[in-house]
């Protein structure tokens, strides 16, 4: 849990001014996760062609124009928000900065998947829905393109180095970032609550040796 500011913790909680805020953001986080949960039970129970926004928006007790206050698109109501798994990875990067390179490309593994996995039931919804439905795999793989855009400008700073002068960068990107995947999907088979730590390691252990022979 991140430790409260001094300031924040200053201040009252029972200010008036504080409450409306409080509540505003519960209640978008309600209105989010109840539409995300709309449009997973939709796909599921229709294939993801077999329905509409509007009858996502139905369902979740809310208006059309409410769901495109959330969501783009219906893709991505399905699948989860590429933003926090994003921001997790390069933070990972930045806390790791003293750290030899391959244990800071293991700690945005590891923030990838802690992200991921924070809601595990969804998230194994999702990648069953991915696996049988062609429009959410084309969609995923836009957001791992991303993490591995992310990661692998991160990895070329520490080279002392940019992804337009060296391949390498991405190349040691796309590789994490498809141990990530994996994992994860090979998480998804299980009944376990978050991936095995040790499975990454091993992973990235044995590439790295298979590699270096």
């Amino acid at each position: 849990m991140r430790p409260m500011s001094l300031v924040s913790s200053a201040l009252p909680t029972d200010r008036p001014t504080d409450r409306p805020l409080d509540r505003r953001a519960i209640r978008r986080a309600q209105t989010e996760a109840a539409l995300r949960s709309s449009a997973l039970d939709l796909a599921e129970e229709r294939g993801f062609d077999g329905f509409t926004v509007d009858e996502v928006a139905q369902r979740a007790g809310v208006s059309p124009r409410t769901f495109f206050n959330y969501f783009a698109t219906k893709e991505a109501a399905v699948l989860s928000d590429p933003r926090p798994v994003l921001e997790a990875m390069n933070a990972a990067l930045l806390e790791n900065l003293e750290a030899p390179l391959v244990d800071a490309v293991h700690a945005a593994v590891k923030a990838f998947l802690a992200v991921s996995t924070a809601r595990p039931r969804d998230m194994r919804r999702e990648l069953a829905l991915v696996e049988s439905q062609p429009t959410l795999r084309i969609a995923l793989l836009s957001h791992y393109c991303a993490y591995e855009r992310r990661l692998g400008r991160g990895i070329a700073e520490r080279m002392s180095t940019s992804v337009e002068e060296d391949p390498l960068p991405l190349v040691l990107a796309a590789a994490a970032v498809a141990v990530a995947r994996i994992v994860l999907m090979r998480w998804s088979w299980t009944g376990d609550e978050a991936p095995d730590d040790d499975a990454v390691d091993e992973t990235l252990a044995r590439m790295g040796a298979l590699l270096a022979t």
